[in-house]
């Protein structure tokens, strides 16, 4: 014979009342996690909104004589972008003829003041030199701009006909 009368006794629940338990825990949860991905839901569009409002702002480009470099504007792929003249890229650039490691190339200086199309932005690239994959940023490709070979110290022109890195900081974009 049981030395108990009831399971209350011991101080356990019932069966019923721990499937209970489990199903509030169940429901609780999930509603918890629903208010919270609606508060992340809510917080992000405000986050994405205060960007976008922040980019456009920064995205009426000002000549300024103090900085080199324009503000960001986001060129998007399909956007018509004028080159800047020679005289305004040659202000961004350093010593090294660059602006942020790109090199502006002599025979990019043809295309100064052309209107072309942005094919494509470039986020990464092979650097052959060092192999390995690097990391670039407000870089973009034109539609129709290659390098033509022509190395300034080597005899034979390079076959590849690759297409030339543009900073954003050098083209204006074409409403």
């Amino acid at each position: 014979m049981c030395q108990i009368k009831s399971i209350h006794e011991m101080g356990c629940k019932s069966p019923l009342s721990l499937k209970i338990e489990q199903y509030l825990f169940i429901i609780l949860r999930k509603f918890i996690m629903r208010f919270l991905i609606i508060k992340i839901k809510i917080y992000k569009n405000l986050i994405v909104n205060y960007l976008k409002e922040l980019f456009k702002k920064s995205s009426r480009i000002e000549d300024t004589k103090d900085s080199k470099i324009s503000p960001l504007f986001f060129i998007k792929v399909g956007d018509i972008v004028k080159i800047r003249s020679k005289e305004q890229i040659l202000q961004t650039l350093d010593e090294g003829n660059k602006l942020d490691g790109c090199y502006f190339m002599d025979e990019m200086r043809q295309y100064c003041g052309g209107k072309y199309k942005v094919i494509k932005r470039v986020k990464f690239f092979f650097d052959e030199a060092k192999s390995r994959m690097r990391k670039t940023r407000n870089t973009v490709l034109l539609e129709g701009l290659y390098c033509s070979g022509k190395m300034p110290f080597f005899k034979q022109r390079c076959d590849r006909s690759c297409l030339i890195f543009w900073k954003e900081g050098w083209l204006e974009k074409v409403e």
